[in-house]
């Protein structure tokens, strides 16, 4: 690293990298999803972080509750009664 903005950089990813770890792991404890407020609040991250790392990882939405894959959106469907 031999200029400021590569050390800016390298500490971004680092810390993107840390949030999406955060993310994820929330997101697998709760088997029925979590709401970006939720997320902001366990992994303490803002709302736009928030965002782009639920972006980056591809969690699906449905009703503002996010998932990590379909199956879980499914299960929490059928728990709900089919909405």
């Amino acid at each position: 690293m031999n200029t400021a903005a590569e050390l800016r950089k390298f500490n971004d990813n680092k810390a993107l990298e840390k949030a999406i770890t955060n993310v994820m792991a929330a997101l697998e404890k709760e088997p029925l999803g979590l709401e970006i407020s939720q997320l902001m609040t366990i992994c303490r991250l803002s709302n736009k972080t928030t965002k782009i790392v639920l972006g980056v990882i591809r969690a699906e939405c449905t009703d503002g509750v996010w998932y990590m894959d379909k199956k879980r959106k499914i299960d929490a469907e059928s728990l709900r009664g089919g909405r």
